[in-house]
């Protein structure tokens, strides 16, 4: 597919994403696609609990990238969200924005130590040219947003004029793989056993844990274990904060969570 193809292809390529099956199935088919759009390299991150300037919980965020993995290690070891621009707009606006943009809209008094060095990190990387696009309004209570970035040799005024023809579809093919992400399960390391799975799921029913040990056959000493293990696997402190996580990440009352 290039910038010119057809609006029924286009729209083709859209349903192709959304009966992808994982994580990783939907992240390399929008990273092709985004690709033939000019944006070869990418950068996706979604919490629920939380926005970058709040110190969000790792185990609460799901990041995705096809960016130099050092650079990735650097941005998370060193805290580079709290202090990039783009992060910040995409905080508090909705859409999609140039770079260019909002470097414009940058206050001196923004340009803070920590944003020099951050911003000096991406430029080492060839990080220097691109797209933000926050999804804030399908977000409640937490934050999501892409990085596009360029491909080398792309001026921030040739993503400029690929957006300005093309700015509308790939923004919509931005949205829905984060809706489809969003509905699916989660591929952390920390899965849940079915057992551990069903027991969250009654709780979640509003099931005591005699009530459980009823319905599963199971000993009350057998049922609080499983809970115990699922509150680990979940870096949980409570069960409630368990069922929560358990579910945000589709790991329990989702069609495919066996698989997770």
């Amino acid at each position: 597919m290039n910038i010119g193809t057809p609006i029924d292809a286009r729209l083709a390529n859209l349903s192709e994403i959304t009966a992808t099956q994982s994580i990783e199935e939907a992240w390399a088919l929008h990273c092709t696609r985004m690709a033939e759009y000019g944006f070869d390299r990418l950068f996706y991150g979604h919490t629920r609990f939380s926005t970058p300037s709040t110190y969000a919980d790792r185990h609460d965020a799901l990041i995705l990238s096809s960016l130099p993995q050092g650079y990735v290690e650097r941005y998370l070891r060193e805290g580079h969200y709290r202090n990039i621009p783009m992060i910040r707009w995409a905080e508090e606006n909705d859409g999609a924005c140039s770079w260019s943009e909002v470097y414009a809209r940058l206050h001196p008094d923004e340009m803070t130590p920590g944003t020099r060095k951050a911003l000096g990190t991406r430029q080492a990387f060839g990080i220097e040219n691109g797209y933000s696009i926050s999804f804030r309004n399908l977000c409640q209570g937490g934050f999501a947003a892409i990085s596009l970035v360029g491909r080398e040799g792309l001026s921030q005024a040739d993503l400029d004029k690929i957006w300005a023809s093309r700015g509308a579809e790939i923004e919509l093919a931005n949205r829905v793989f984060h809706l489809v992400v969003s509905s699916l399960p989660s591929r952390r390391p920390n899965r849940l056993t079915p057992r551990q799975r069903e027991v969250l799921e009654w709780v979640a029913h509003g099931k005591t844990v005699p009530e459980i040990c009823l319905l599963i056959g199971r000993k009350q000493a057998t049922v609080e274990k499983h809970l115990r293990l699922a509150r680990e696997a979940m870096n949980a402190q409570t069960t409630a904060q368990a069922v929560l996580r358990a579910s945000i990440s589709k790991q329990i009352f989702a069609k495919n969570s066996s698989q997770t």
